[in-house]
């Protein structure tokens, strides 16, 4: 049967409790979940700020949806973008003293269109080793070298550095986040 070692790596990871299941969430309010009739704290969620249930928010959603519908229909290099999605943009490259901002729906695709944009043969993109898996995907399947460094070990991104300008012909990007997700920890931003 095609794909019947899928059947055995499975069970092996079953076996080794390595074998991730999703759970049906019943109800999901204010830092609580209840999953089979069990409440739980939730402290997997990436809604750090609570917005997600924040009620001005989502009556915002709500007259928005009213107003623009449920999507764009396209991308926004074919058919536009709203007035109101500029309109944002614009309020935060005011707020954050930037020339523009550019939203992503979605981190993935932020990571994928940095990597895709500044990066071409010959350069060399250094990361911090914790960096999230987006970034990772991303700038492995960038054209350019691709260094990590021990995670906040400033004195083994200097190497990385000094390992890039040796052998790359081009422009060098150093990636960290500001505060990994993973852990919870800061990088160093000045020092690197």
């Amino acid at each position: 049967m095609a794909f019947s070692h899928l059947q055995t790596e499975l069970t092996r990871l079953a076996h080794d409790c390595l074998l991730r299941k999703r759970v049906v969430v019943e109800d999901d309010y204010d830092g609580v979940i209840k999953v089979d009739g069990k409440h739980y704290l939730n402290f997997s969620s990436n809604d750090y700020l609570g917005h997600r249930q924040n009620q001005d928010i989502l009556q915002s959603y709500v007259e928005g949806l009213s107003r623009y519908g449920a999507g764009s229909g396209a991308s926004p290099l074919v058919t536009g973008h709203t007035q109101c999605h500029q309109a944002l943009e614009d309020h935060l490259a005011n707020a954050l003293n930037r020339e523009a901002v550019l939203l992503f729906s979605s981190g993935f695709a932020a990571n994928q269109a940095v990597c895709q944009a500044l990066l071409s043969e010959g350069d060399t993109v250094i990361t911090d080793k914790l960096m999230h898996a987006s970034f990772i995907d991303a700038a492995i399947h960038s054209p350019a070298q691709f260094l990590r460094f021990k995670h906040n070990d400033i004195q083994h991104a200097e190497t990385q550095f000094s390992k890039a300008s040796e052998n790359a012909s081009g422009n060098t990007l150093c990636v960290s986040e500001g505060v990994f997700s993973m852990d919870g920890d800061s990088a160093d931003v000045s020092a690197l």
